[in-house]
């Protein structure tokens, strides 16, 4: 028998994989006439970013443009893209895992 706490963590695994998984999105249209079958569409798929893709946000600088009415920003790194996505995959992996376990102890009792 495999323990309640190895089959919860590859249900919490399925649970992360399908929330946080390829988005894909499009459209298609097909149609068909005398046999003939055509059609048309777009896909398009969105991922996670990279791990190590930086995140930026732009900051005020102090330095005036144009006649002083328009305050100069730059870029600065501010962590990475992935920080708060990694977060809420650990949080909902830890939610899904404990919701997991507490259904297989509550079906235990009612097998027995």
């Amino acid at each position: 028998m495999i323990a309640a706490d190895k089959i919860a963590h590859e249900f919490a695994m399925v649970y992360i994989t399908n929330r946080y998984g390829a988005e894909v999105k499009g459209t298609m249209s097909i149609s068909s006439a005398g046999g003939e079958v055509g059609g048309w569409g777009t896909v398009e798929t969105v991922r996670l970013p990279d791990p190590d893709a930086a995140r930026t946000t732009r900051v005020r600088t102090g330095e005036k443009r144009l006649l002083g009415l328009v305050n100069k920003t730059e870029r600065v790194e501010q962590g990475n893209q992935v920080d708060e996505i990694f977060h809420n995959m650990v949080i909902d992996y830890r939610r899904a895992f404990e919701h997991f376990m507490r259904l297989l102890d509550s079906s235990a009792d009612s097998d027995s």
